[in-house]
């Protein structure tokens, strides 16, 4: 994967709950209707999306929040199926050169996504 802008990507969601079957069936219909309208990769928060990202005929990319800390998960995904990696932002520079990825270098991160609200 050449390294630059993408202009359409799909992203699949960062939270999945209950029935495992139903999620994958409505991500791969979302992804198919990306696809037909341009998308060319999919932004994959876990392992288990590759698949589905493939199935659809998109480029699956390994978010941030696939935590890619060295070089053997790199491996892994990338043996999956993964054609780019954005590697976690808690890495070193010297990590990130040994593992080989897409760093993050500015912007929001969110520090913890929660199904609920804490406060209600």
């Amino acid at each position: 994967m050449r390294q630059g802008f993408i202009r359409v990507a799909a992203v699949t969601p960062k939270v999945t709950v209950a029935d495992p079957a139903e999620n994958a069936k409505k991500i791969v219909a979302l992804a198919k209707d990306a696809a037909k309208n341009g998308a060319k990769y999919a932004l994959v928060g876990n392992i288990g999306h590759i698949s589905l990202a493939l199935r659809c005929g998109l480029v699956p990319v390994a978010d941030f929040r696939s935590n890619i800390t060295n070089p053997e998960t790199a491996e892994y995904y990338r043996g999956a199926g993964a054609r780019g990696l954005i590697l976690s932002p808690e890495l070193t520079l010297p990590q990130m050169r040994d593992i080989g990825g897409i760093p993050i270098v500015y912007g929001r991160l969110p520090l913890m996504l929660t199904e609920r609200c804490f406060i209600k």
